[in-house]
C-alpha cells in the first residue's frame, strides 16, 4: 500500500461539493484543489460534518459551498468510488487536529480478527469491543484505524493495533501472524523484565527497612546501656559523698571528745 499523505486541518481553507457524491478540498499548501469521489451522499455529509468539527476545534470556521441540487446522475450512481478518506485518530490525544487521506485502499471485508485489548468508543463512528472478542474486519481505513463488525452486526472503527487477524492472515501493511507472535513475545518479555525489576526494587527497599530497624534497635540498646552506666556512676558518687560525710562527722565527734577530756584533766 502507498504512503499516507497528511494535511493539517488549519491549511484547509474551503470545501465545495461539485456533486452529491464528490468533495473538492482547497488547501493553502497546494496549488490545485483535491477532488474526492466518496461513493454516496451520506458519506459526503459525514465527512463534511467531521471537517466542520475539526475546524471548529482548531478555532476556525469551514467555508463550505454545497451543490445546488443533490440529485445524482446515472453516471454518478454507477461511478466506482475512489477510496473514502479517513481521519487520523489517536486514543491518547486529539491534538494536533489533522485529516488523513489514504493514497489507496485494500478492502479486507470478511476477514476474521480477535480483539487484543478492551476499547471504549469515544465517537459515534467508533465501536466498543472487548478483549478476546471475535470481530469481522470490514475495511482497513489506514494504518491506525480499522472498521470492524461485531457478532451483533454493529459496525464501527477501532484502533488497528487492538485487533489481530486470524491465523495465517496478513494485513495490507505487511504485518502477519509471525510478526504479531513476535510482538506478543516481546511484550511478554518486557512485562517479565518489568516485574523482575519491581521485585528487585521491593527486595532492596525491604532490606533497607530492615537495616534501619536494626540500627534503631542498636541505638536504643546503646542508649539504655549509657543510661544504666550513668546511673551507676551517680550511685558511686553518692556513696563516696556519704562516706566522706560520715568520716567528717566521726572526726568532729572525736575532736570534741578530745577537747572535753583535755579540759577535765586540767
Amino acid at each position: 500500500m502507498g504512503g499516507v499523505k497528511q494535511y493539517n486541518i488549519t491549511e484547509l481553507s474551503q470545501v465545495s461539493q461539485p456533486s452529491s457524491k464528490t468533495l473538492e478540498l482547497v488547501f493553502a499548501s497546494l496549488s490545485q484543489p483535491l477532488l474526492f469521489h466518496c461513493g454516496s451522499h451520506s458519506t459526503v455529509s459525514t465527512i463534511v460534518a467531521k471537517l466542520e468539527t475539526s475546524k471548529e476545534a482548531a478555532g476556525e470556521v469551514l467555508e463550505l459551498t454545497r451543490v445546488a441540487s443533490h440529485g445524482a446522475t446515472t453516471e454518478e450512481e454507477d461511478y466506482d468510488a475512489a477510496p473514502e478518506p479517513s481521519y487520523a485518530r489517536s486514543p491518547a490525544s486529539a491534538e494536533p487536529k489533522t485529516v488523513r487521506w489514504a493514497a489507496d485502499s485494500s478492502a479486507a471485508g470478511g476477514e476474521s480478527a480477535t480483539v487484543l485489548y478492551d476499547f471504549d468508543a469515544q465517537g459515534d463512528d467508533e465501536l466498543t469491543v472487548h478483549e478476546n472478542e471475535t470481530v469481522t474486519v470490514v475495511d482497513k481505513e489506514n494504518d491506525e484505524w480499522w472498521s470492524v463488525r461485531n457478532a451483533a452486526g454493529k459496525e464501527g472503527v477501532v484502533p488497528a493495533q487492538y485487533v489481530q487477524l486470524g491465523e495465517g492472515a496478513s494485513d495490507a501493511y505487511g504485518d502477519n501472524g509471525e510478526d504479531d507472535s513476535r510482538r506478543q513475545e516481546d511484550e511478554a518479555a518486557a512485562a517479565a523484565a518489568l516485574e523482575a525489576e519491581r521485585q528487585r526494587e521491593a527486595a532492596h527497599k525491604h532490606e533497607e527497612r530492615r537495616a534501619i530497624e536494626r540500627a534503631a534497635r542498636e541505638r536504643q540498646k546503646q542508649e539504655e546501656e549509657d543510661r544504666r552506666y550513668a546511673e551507676e556512676l551517680d550511685a558511686k558518687e553518692a556513696a563516696k559523698a556519704e562516706r566522706r560525710a560520715r568520716r567528717q562527722q566521726e572526726e568532729q565527734r572525736s575532736q570534741r571528745e578530745f577537747e572535753m577530756a583535755k579540759r577535765y584533766v586540767n
